[in-house]
């Protein structure tokens, strides 16, 4: 059974934060204008721009407040889910019992979500009968549905997100980038595009773009302290011929990598 609570609607400034707490339902907050920094259990802090919601699941602690020196307008939505969930409703079934975890509906996933909230806003100003009920509980579940089509969630991994992360980071740098952003979300415990967004929203750089750098970092490396040709340090930054490593070597650095090698290798 879906069971409302509070629907509320506020602005706040850097003289505001959010208090560590955990609360026994769920949170859907939804960021209207401005820029909301957020720590949701023991993930690194992350960011939510205007348009973006995160869903908090029961139990799990957070907190945070307005970045920088600007103002965020943004609201909440408190609702439980109780037994019997409905049995023919996917969505409700779908979130049902989760528990010390979020989910985030940011970037592309979250098009249009504004005009998806600003309407639950304005059921939940309604007079409470039978059918502004019914209305409010069938815009929530659509909502809630925009969640698990951009990201299906699940429980963090045994560790915290926050040592996966960092733990995944260093497992990438000691192979030079040469993985994919499929490895690092399946050695983490989450799909893809959901490790994209937390990798992105803790570090401010996406997976792929870290990737390249330490591919690149490493590439310079064996210009300038080894002798290998250039097709064998192409094929060891996880390059599949000369032609690829060149273009984007250029497109990096803004030279060739002979001419890196000329350069910055030392002479003798």
């Amino acid at each position: 059974m879906l069971r409302l609570l509070l629907h509320s609607y506020g602005q706040f400034d850097r003289r505001h934060t959010i208090a560590p707490v955990a609360w026994p339902h769920f949170d859907l907050l939804h960021v209207h204008a401005g820029r909301l920094r957020l720590r949701v259990g023991d993930t690194p802090e992350f960011f939510l721009k205007s348009g973006e919601s995160v869903l908090i699941f029961p139990h799990t602690p957070f907190s945070g407040g307005a970045a920088g020196d600007g103002r965020v307008r943004a609201s909440v939505q408190h609702f439980a889910l109780e037994e019997p969930v409905d049995s023919e409703n996917a969505v409700l079934r779908a979130w049902a019992g989760r528990k010390q975890g979020f989910a985030l509906l940011a970037g592309p996933n979250a098009n249009s979500v504004d005009r998806d909230v600003a309407r639950a806003m304005e059921l939940a100003t309604r007079p409470a009968n039978a059918v502004n009920t019914a209305l409010r509980a069938a815009q929530l579940t659509l909502l809630l549905g925009r969640f698990l089509q951009a990201a299906p969630s699940r429980p963090p991994p045994e560790t915290s997100s926050a040592e996966s992360l960092h733990q995944i980071m260093t497992w990438a740098r000691t192979r030079g980038g040469v993985v994919t952003v499929g490895e690092m979300a399946r050695r983490a415990g989450y799909s893809a595009a959901h490790f994209r967004l937390l990798f992105t929203a803790a570090f401010n750089e996406r997976p792929a773009a870290f990737l390249l750098r330490l591919r690149m970092n490493e590439a310079q490396r064996l210009l300038r302290e080894t002798r290998g040709t250039i097709k064998e340090i192409a094929g060891k930054t996880g390059y599949a011929d000369a032609v690829a490593f060149h273009r984007a070597f250029v497109r990096r650095t803004g030279r060739t990598p002979a001419n890196y090698r000329r350069q910055f290798a030392p002479r003798g």
